[in-house]
């Protein structure tokens, strides 16, 4: 059975444009970024009623339950992936979850598009509209890192009281930043 409906673009808001972490994080970001999401579809209550939905539902926390009729996915892109331990990944109840590797710091834009299974048809619209997330992660001033030499011997009485000791110190580095 062919539909004369026209397929409505899906439709999300960002709760978060931005997100910030610092350097070094060891455990995945995880976070509600994601809200208000629909397949676009208006469907009225008797529609909904005869409907064969497998039960592909939001789980958001504004929309809890809300029956869709048609299925989603999030289509993510991010222009540094090489910041990235785990890939920014977005589930439909809105919960972004990423990892970024240690040694970075920046900022990375990650672009967001939410698609249905509904085509083209009659002039319809199965892509939302892109939206945008910044991740900024932060650098972490390390402090200096060195290594010093195992034995050092002074005599005491000897004149003058001042010293050096080439090598004192070895594998100097600023720390990380």
């Amino acid at each position: 059975v062919l539909s004369s409906k026209k397929n409505s673009a899906p439709l999300f808001d960002l709760s978060m444009p931005e997100i910030t972490v610092c350097q070094g994080e060891a455990l995945p970001w995880m976070g509600v970024v994601a809200v208000n999401i629909s397949d676009g579809e208006i469907a009225s209550d008797s529609e909904l009623a005869g409907s064969q939905s497998n039960g592909s539902f939001i789980q958001s926390s504004s929309d809890v339950g809300v029956p869709m009729l048609q299925n989603m996915t999030f289509l993510l892109s991010v222009d540094y992936p090489e910041f990235f331990l785990q890939m920014p990944t977005l589930s439909l109840g809105g919960e972004l979850e990423f990892q970024c590797l240690p040694s970075v710091f920046g900022v990375a834009n990650l672009t967001v598009l939410l698609k249905d299974a509904g085509g083209d048809h009659n002039g319809g619209s199965s892509m939302s509209k892109i939206k945008y997330i910044l991740i900024m992660i932060y650098p972490v001033n390390g402090p200096p890192v060195f290594d010093l030499q195992s034995n050092v011997s002074v005599n005491e009485t000897e004149i003058p009281l001042s010293f050096a000791f080439p090598k004192f110190a070895t594998l100097i580095s600023p720390g990380p930043r």
